[in-house]
């Protein structure tokens, strides 16, 4: 009952023109759709001792949710998002498809599918070992779905997880690596209208008020950017918010995460803003354990 709730409620971040009764059908320029939002948290019983279970109940929960809910293969970024058909100027989809195969050989098919095998009844294509059910036609499709990443993201953020109670930044340990994909959409070949990654950062665990208070800070004094023993990336203020300042910048609300990375004129110190923490895909842990670990209390963002 719970996660039926948040299933009606609004699934993807509202940007200038989305609304909460058009985000399920909004024209997004990107042919994976709107981002998700971010939802609440889901609240342990009173009773509950073991917390870490509980999260795990909880997201094994979620995924069996949305496993009945039918979804086909599509690279979407939220599930219950219903490309529009094609246009002249929206590449979405073909409702006339023959084939659902997303394969270059049918120029009718399905431009925001893999391999979609599933009806607009929710029937699956049956493969075996010799043969396989036909797929679907286009005109009986069913549209909503994900792929494999984004319907990962989605169950955890879904079970509550994707709040401040279990953040990103909780989980990561200095040192970490993070892979970025790139900014634009890949123009033809094999990752048409895909992403591809494109940078690796690393982080270290530390906001920029953090670098305020260390012993050699002048090596992170804004007015000294671009000087050959400052650890700032000439770029830094480029990357940050229309509100940032100079004068709040380390203050509640204007205290980003920071990270290093060689970029722009080399090697230096960034704050975790635009396209880093926009096209992130996915982190690599390469001393000590994967698992969630706290971290000591900064200013939040």
């Amino acid at each position: 009952m719970a996660f039926q709730g948040r299933k009606n409620s609004v699934q993807a971040s509202l940007v200038p023109g989305m609304t909460s009764t058009n985000w399920s059908t909004y024209p997004t320029t990107s042919t994976w759709g709107p981002h998700a939002a971010i939802y609440g948290a889901i609240s342990a019983p009173p009773a509950c001792t073991d917390i870490d279970t509980f999260r795990r109940e909880l997201v094994m929960a979620s995924e069996n949710y949305w496993v009945d809910q039918n979804l086909n293969y599509f690279h979407h970024h939220v599930p219950c998002w219903t490309p529009r058909e094609n246009t002249a100027s929206i590449d979405h989809r073909d409702s006339s498809a023959g084939s659902t195969s997303g394969g270059a050989a049918d120029p009718h098919s399905p431009k925001m599918t893999c391999t979609a095998r599933r009806g607009a009844d929710g029937s699956q294509s049956v493969q075996t070992s010799t043969a396989q059910t036909p797929p679907a036609i286009g005109s009986a499709l069913m549209w909503n779905g994900a792929d494999c990443s984004n319907f990962t993201s989605w169950v955890y953020n879904f079970a509550g997880l994707a709040t401040d109670q279990l953040s990103m930044e909780q989980c990561l340990l200095p040192g970490d690596l993070l892979y970025v994909a790139q900014k634009d959409t890949v123009g033809s070949g094999t990752f048409a209208a895909d992403y591809k990654l494109a940078h690796v950062i690393t982080w270290t665990g530390t906001r920029f008020s953090d670098l305020q208070a260390r012993a050699d800070r002048a090596k992170y004094d804004l007015s000294r950017m671009g000087q050959p023993d400052s650890r700032l990336g000439g770029d830094f203020l480029a990357l940050l918010g229309p509100t940032d300042t100079a004068a709040n910048l380390g203050q509640p609300g204007h205290d980003p995460w920071m990270i290093i990375d060689s970029h722009y004129a080399g090697p230096a110190y960034r704050p975790f803003l635009g396209w880093y923490a926009e096209r992130l895909s996915h982190v690599r842990r390469i001393v000590g354990p994967m698992r969630p670990q706290p971290i000591r209390t900064s200013p939040s963002m």
